[in-house]
């Protein structure tokens, strides 16, 4: 045969519905090109396709091709009908979808769908969605601009039940039974034909640097975790026997009652809520929600969840996270209490936000007098989630607590508390108040330090106790070592001494975590992106707005605002420039007129515990800047790097 056919085959792959598709696409083609000999070319057939660092994760089907000289006579194109085409090449995201032919419903321009539970869920989106993503995937990794079409594929219509649904619209759905020459005249229908001489060029343009051959081995590569990525991963997938007894306590108590930790930074409390989320999604095939307030720490758990095996499906079982206001927003949608996302950028964003919410709270609160809030969660996919799972969750604010107890109720809550972490508040919310201790499976506060090496963990205690602030953690004697820089400027040869210590220690460059304040941010990106560059330090720009969803893919050390960084952690961490922090954090603070502190007392305890944010996020080494040693914190510093020098060095002259 001159036309090679490839299907990549995955083992189990074919008792899912994505290698039978694959399986069905394969004999079409065979069938076809069999009696073909004179068209040369290759097809390769990829179910379940895994990409990374983009909104979609999981794709149903890709299929690509090249051919010589392959012709159709009489296809009905975007240009028009009758025409001539000759196929070059095509690369086509494919979405598959079985449900029965009364719960697919064509709405506008989109098709509806329904699962069992009643759901409804738009496949048309779903199916734009992916086909970005595997575009923005092979932008952004391969530095090339391919064009996709993406394909709706109803195993269960015939041709006529779809003809009848479609109403005469021409679209990208295919029923599920249809030849290979319908196959190209539906990507014909959406793809732009070349006007020179009608064929579809556009997928593998000519001086294109990349084959098919190096794209599907780029699909089909299997990325394994490294470095602290490594550790994590396995730590969350452990198996069930070897868990803490803690989240064996919580997994017995799901469902029940209220599920309650805390702990101070680097005690283990994101950790345990991913285990926990893994164990109710792979084990007991819930679906689950993280929750929690910035980004760039959803970003991180985002790389962290691709790397495992737990599916991304929108009607079964699967675990998804997001930010606070994410979440809200889009259950401000699913209540048509905005008809679009609000911008966070915008000026009285905040004020309209909790509006917003105090609407919802109210037509909650009248909708559960008429009918249990539970079928008003089950009837929409994205409510429908069996756990949620709340970090930081010492910063939700009361009408936040109200609406995650109307809707969800206490019992399907696991509640991770920082203790003192504040980004949104200075008051730590009381999440047991209004559950009763019947309801609640309270565990004692976590205090055991188990991320950062003993070393800092000193050092920072000793800093608190120096601030008179009341923070405190327990050194774990396990993990012994660390070390405290403080410098006048970050410098290429600093980087590279970081760099050869995460070599050392089997790190990734990702496990180098840069921190700086907002001075360093011009026209929303980092402004020393440019000079970083220069010295060779590659960077992840988290300050970059374009990049807020997404998590480096490359081999790239992370930069964040100060602002950003609460739950991340590093092997290295720099903090550029920490007296900066200092003083925007004592003008950002809000006096509560009711303290017994005064205004400047008030300031400097806000100022100087938000510090412990960031320094708390090392591992093992910290390196600090600072613009000036005669600060507060400069002052601060250096008698505690006199005080533990066998640790801590204080390099500025």
């Amino acid at each position: 045969m001159a036309v090679e056919i490839k299907l990549f085959e995955q083992g189990g792959a074919e008792y899912t519905d994505e290698g039978i598709a694959a399986k069905d696409l394969r004999d079409l083609f065979h069938g076809y090109f069999q009696e073909r000999n004179e068209v040369n070319g290759s097809i390769y057939i990829i179910p379940s396709v895994q990409i990374y660092g983009q909104n979609v994760r999981d794709i149903d089907l890709v299929v690509m091709g090249q051919f010589d000289n392959l012709y159709f006579d009489g296809m009905n194109t975007r240009q028009g009908e009758g025409r001539n085409l000759k196929v070059s090449s095509f690369l086509v995201n494919i979405e598959l979808k079985s449900m029965p032919e009364y719960r697919i419903k064509l709405v506008g321009s989109d098709y509806i769908v329904s699962y069992e539970n009643t759901n409804k869920h738009n496949a048309s989106e779903q199916c734009r969605k992916a086909k970005y993503a595997l575009l923005n995937h092979i932008k952004e990794q391969l530095c090339y601009d391919p064009f996709v079409v993406d394909l709706l594929w109803f195993k269960s219509l015939t041709l006529a039940n779809l003809t009848e649904i479609k109403n005469g619209r021409i679209d990208n759905a295919l029923p599920a039974s249809f030849s290979v020459k319908e196959f190209f005249e539906t990507i014909a229908k959406q793809a732009s034909i070349s006007k020179n001489d009608g064929s579809l060029l556009n997928t593998f343009k000519p001086g294109s640097n990349i084959s098919l051959c190096e794209l599907y081995g780029f699909l089909t590569e299997v990325r394994n975790p490294e470095g602290l990525t490594l550790r994590k991963f396995n730590a969350v997938c452990m198996e069930s026997e070897e868990l803490d007894q803690q989240v064996k306590m919580i997994l017995n108590n799901a469902g029940s009652k209220m599920n309650y930790l805390s702990g101070r930074a680097g005690t283990g409390k994101t950790i345990l809520l991913l285990q926990t989320a893994y164990q109710l999604v792979n084990k007991e095939h819930k679906r689950c929600k993280i929750l929690t307030y910035n980004h760039a720490l959803v970003s991180d758990i985002k790389r962290l969840i691709d790397y495992t095996k737990i599916p991304e499906g929108v009607d079964k079982q699967t675990l998804s996270i997001s930010t606070f206001d994410s979440f809200f927003q889009s259950m401000l949608s699913q209540f048509g209490l905005i008809d679009r996302g609000m911008d966070p950028t915008k000026p009285k964003y905040r004020q309209l936000y909790v509006s917003k919410l105090e609407e919802l709270k109210c037509l909650l609160q009248q909708k559960c007098d008429e009918l249990k809030c539970e079928s008003i969660k089950d009837s929409s996919l994205g409510l429908d989630w069996d756990y949620i799972l709340i970090d930081e969750a010492q910063d939700v604010s009361d009408l936040e607590k109200d609406l995650f107890f109307l809707l969800y109720s206490p019992h399907r809550l696991v509640i991770a508390d920082g203790v003192d972490q504040f980004v949104k508040s200075n008051a730590r919310q009381d999440w047991c108040q209004g559950v009763g201790q019947e309801s609640l499976n309270q565990a004692a506060e976590m205090t055991l330090e188990r991320r950062q090496k003993a070393n800092i963990v000193r050092f920072l205690n000793a800093l608190s106790y120096r601030a008179k602030l009341n923070w405190k953690v327990e050194e774990n004697k396990t993990i012994p070592g660390g070390e405290i820089i403080v410098e006048s400027r970050y410098t290429s040869d600093i980087h590279i001494e970081l760099e050869r210590r995460c070599v050392e220690n089997k790190c990734e460059n990702y496990d180098i975590l840069i921190l700086v304040p907002p001075s360093m941010a011009e026209n929303g990106k980092f402004r020393l992106a440019n000079a970083y560059k220069n010295a060779k330090i590659n960077l992840f720009d988290g300050v970059d707005y374009a990049n807020r969803t997404k998590y480096p893919t490359h081999n790239e050390c992370r930069l964040y605002q100060y602002d950003s960084c609460r739950g991340l952690e590093g092997w290295c961490v720099v903090c550029l420039n920490l007296d900066e922090l200092v003083d925007y954090k004592k003008k950002t603070c809000t006096i509560d007129t009711n303290s017994l502190l005064s205004e400047e007392e008030q300031r400097k305890r806000y100022a100087l515990l938000w510090t412990l944010i960031p320094l708390s996020r090392p591992i093992d080494t910290l390196v600090i800047t600072l613009q000036n040693p005669q600060s507060e914190i400069g002052e601060i510093l250096k008698d505690l790097c006199d005080s533990f020098s066998d640790f801590a060095t204080w390099k500025i002259e």
